[in-house]
């Protein structure tokens, strides 16, 4: 995983020490599948899928933000940046993404039924339920 460091030296406060021993560290998010300590990786996994995942720190940290969700001060801020027209349309692409991952599965499993492969077994392989898999069955008996 690429991470960037710099070291930068305060020069505008007279009173602030100037090598505070500081280091920022900036990482790519977006490449957190790529990071070798677990705790950072899911730390980045939650911050760029909004996922915690099981990670003790990411639950909190989400339980946290959540909490926050629901003062008045938030919703209004949340409200002025448009930050709801955002979050409504990641959950689209979410929900758009799974809706057609079954789809595909449902097709597949379709497929596999016009090869003789038997029920139980694309059930277990494509990840459908077996009463979907037997819907599909029999709606290709009917159409035949």
């Amino acid at each position: 995983m690429r991470a960037f460091a710099s070291k930068e030296k305060l020069q505008e406060q007279a009173t602030a020490c100037e090598d505070d021993k500081t280091l920022k560290v900036i990482y790519n998010a977006s490449a957190y599948r790529e990071e070798k300590d677990e705790d950072v990786r899911a730390f980045l996994k939650y911050v760029y899928t909004n996922d915690p995942g099981e990670n003790g720190f990411s639950s909190r940290l989400s339980a946290i933000v959540e909490n926050i969700k629901l003062s008045d001060f938030f919703r209004s801020q949340y409200a002025a940046m448009n930050l709801h027209d955002r979050d409504l349309i990641r959950w689209a692409k979410k929900e758009a993404l799974a809706e057609g991952a079954t789809q595909k599965a449902m097709e597949a499993a379709e497929n596999f039924l016009k090869a003789n492969v038997d029920a139980e077994t694309i059930s277990r392989c494509i990840g459908l339920p077996l009463e979907q898999v037997l819907k599909i069955k029999e709606n290709l008996s009917v159409k035949a």
